[in-house]
């Protein structure tokens, strides 16, 4: 008898944009997802839904529907182990011999002996962990954000230039309010594109430096498998992980303080 279970796949997130100041929306396969303060629609929904966390909300009620219509992919046919390791019981624990492939068997119900199978695996891709992704998923969203307003203050701008240009004809035709809104707006602009272009070097930092761990751990927890084989080889991988955390956890938070960070008051209130 089989049970049908949601299969364990990653789900891209939503990617969200601005549609009514401190309001957002995400296009998805089954519509349109918005947020606003306290409150998440779904697609097809007419009334919001009560939540702590619009977008988290928005995000899991995604994933939920993209899961409910995956199946697990068949689990890979057995292996044939391509060597045994084979130990007296009573030696030191880390001493093993090293037996081909049709040999190691003979020792699986020989009394006082210990012996496993050894096989071939491909490279663990490298993975972003959970956390790194949902710090990553925030300052994506920030990035999305300042965009966002970059591009009102931009068309706000463009359409203030005509003050701009009688200012520097000097010909009088000018009005000294619309002529500072242009320019403030025209300021902004650059401030929240270099906002975002900071986000997105943090971003790419991150992602880096976190696959760059995942690379390590994975190199570590091989060479700790064969650390009978080569022990140093093992040392030298846990060294090199050890010496990377706490950059990660420092990095980790600079960003949060970023984040934490009050934005500048002269530039909110062009937004």
């Amino acid at each position: 008898m089989t049970t049908n279970t949601p299969a364990q796949v990653a789900v891209k997130p939503l990617e969200w944009r601005i549609w009514k100041h401190g309001r957002f929306e995400a296009e998805s396969i089954f519509g349109l997802y918005q947020t606003w303060s306290g409150h998440f629609r779904k697609p097809g929904e007419v009334r919001g839904n009560r939540c702590e966390d619009p977008e988290a909300a928005a995000q899991a009620d995604y994933e939920a529907r993209i899961r409910s219509a995956v199946i697990p992919a068949p689990a890979p046919a057995e292996q044939e182990p391509v060597a045994w390791r084979v130990r007296v019981k009573s030696d030191d624990p880390e001493e093993w011999s090293l037996l081909p492939a049709g040999g190691g068997a003979d020792y699986l119900d020989r009394k006082g002996y210990e012996c496993q199978p050894l096989y071939t695996h491909p490279a663990p891709v490298p993975a972003v962990p959970d956390d790194v992704a949902e710090l990553v998923a925030r300052l994506r969203k920030r990035s999305k954000y300042e965009r966002d307003i970059q591009a009102n203050n931009v068309a706000v701008a463009e359409l203030l230039q005509p003050q701009i240009d009688a200012f520097n004809r000097r010909d009088g035709t000018h009005n000294l309010f619309a002529l500072r809104l242009a320019l403030e707006h025209k300021n902004c602009a650059e401030n929240d594109g270099k906002l975002a272009e900071d986000w997105d070097a943090a971003i790419a930092t991150i992602e880096a430096q976190a696959a760059e761990l995942a690379r390590l751990k994975g190199l570590l927890e091989e060479a700790r498998e064969w650390n009978w084989i080569d022990f140093e080889e093992a040392k030298k991988a846990g060294d090199e992980v050890e010496a990377f955390l706490p950059h990660l956890c420092r990095l980790d938070a600079e960003i949060a303080a970023a984040l934490a960070k009050p934005t500048d008051a002269s530039n909110e209130g062009k937004r």
